[in-house]
């Protein structure tokens, strides 16, 4: 039985999403279809890096960009590697190091 998932919402720019804040993630992840609404592509970095995961799967990211958002109307700035858009479910991921710059409620 698959537990709910807390979303937040978050604002890139002119785009509200939800977002899974992951305290096991260290690095933040943006679906493509939704980042190429945010910044353009030309504004990726060329850093591509592969992720592992469960079952030893791998996916090669497309980039990464920085970028500013917004939670709880406070402001915060990460670098988000973008994965391809069948490789992820939810439309972004925050890594465990915003927690170095936020302090959040979970209930």
């Amino acid at each position: 039985m698959q537990k709910e998932l807390h979303l937040k919402h978050i604002t890139l720019g002119e785009k509200t999403i939800s977002a899974l804040i992951d305290t096991s993630s260290s690095v933040s992840l943006i679906r493509d279809d939704v980042s190429t609404k945010i910044v353009g592509q030309q504004k990726f970095s060329k850093n591509c890096i592969v992720l592992s995961g469960i079952g030893k799967s791998q996916v090669l990211t497309k980039g990464s960009f920085e970028h500013n958002f917004i939670i709880y109307e406070d402001n915060y700035s990460l670098t988000w590697d973008v994965v391809p858009t069948e490789y992820l479910n939810l439309k972004a991921v925050i890594e465990a190091n915003i927690l170095k710059q936020a302090s959040l409620n979970f209930t």
